[in-house]
């Protein structure tokens, strides 16, 4: 009897053990920007996707919650956001700079021996 009490003992405790168990837990690490989700998905409605990361730069830059700059843009735009929270304008438009300049030369130089070729010596003139 003791034997069958411990073999069951062991076998409740076993299981949950050996069983593949998935559980994580992220205590700090905020996903979004740095951000609560909150908050992302408040900036994501009202201001259009190419402006969100901008939101939050001048966020970080203003040291308010993202929330209040997009209060600030629905009412005014970038040019109430950067006079009332002292944002410069170099911080949310900043140049990308001159693309890269790229030159493919589609045939090359030619062959000095080509040259030869396209010359013809007994007509005393080029093809």
């Amino acid at each position: 009897m003791k034997r069958i009490t411990l073999a069951a003992a062991l076998a409740a405790f076993a299981l949950p053990l050996l069983a593949d168990w998935n559980v994580h837990v992220n205590i700090g690490a905020l996903p979004f920007y740095g951000y609560a989700p909150a908050d992302v998905v408040y900036v994501e409605r009202y201001v259009p996707a190419r402006d969100v990361p901008l939101v939050f730069v001048a966020a970080r830059h203003a040291r308010v919650r993202p929330v209040v700059i997009v209060e600030a843009y629905r009412h005014g735009g970038w040019g109430l956001v950067c006079a009332r929270f002292g944002v410069p304008r170099q911080v949310l438009f900043a140049p990308a700079g001159p693309p890269p300049v790229v030159v493919y030369l589609l045939y090359g130089p030619p062959h000095p021996k080509h040259y030869r070729k396209a010359f013809r010596h007994d007509r005393r003139g080029w093809r």
